[in-house]
């Protein structure tokens, strides 16, 4: 490869990565001007260490874990209201039932009032008054 043409397209902006470390691990034998930038950034490039990929995994791991704890806290609180408002509703249901009960018993309790002929003369009757007259 001609390092010139690379050196003008990396000026460019259209190198390649390859290309790019090309120039960087070649371009320091090259007397150009982009030959001291090369060197500086051929020694200030730093290698991952070894238990770099070993850390990614363990984030990303541990994230997935408490990622699935929080649906299942989730999961459960959702669990936990539904439970709430059905044994509300059959307190309330229970409660209706008590109170029919009592209604009931409290009806059984009252005697039917014996209708009385009444005596008295009626005097005037409408939809809203009746008039009477105790004939004593």
């Amino acid at each position: 490869m001609d390092i010139e043409k690379l050196i003008e397209k990396y000026k460019a902006g259209e190198s390649t990565l390859e290309e790019e470390q090309f120039l960087i691990e070649n371009a320091s034998n090259v007397d150009t001007e982009m030959s001291a930038w090369f060197q500086y950034a051929k020694q200030k490039k730093k290698e991952p260490t070894p238990v770099l990929k070993e850390q990614i995994w363990a984030s990303i791991s541990k994230k997935r874990i408490q990622f699935r704890i929080g649906m299942f806290a989730a999961a459960a609180s959702i669990l936990v209201l539904a439970v709430f408002f059905i044994n509300n509703a059959r307190q309330e249901k229970l409660a209706y039932e008590e109170k029919e009960a009592t209604l009931k018993e409290a009806l059984a309790m009252l005697s039917e009032p014996e209708i009385m002929p009444s005596k008295k003369n009626i005097i005037y009757e409408d939809e809203l008054v009746i008039i009477y007259n105790n004939p004593e």
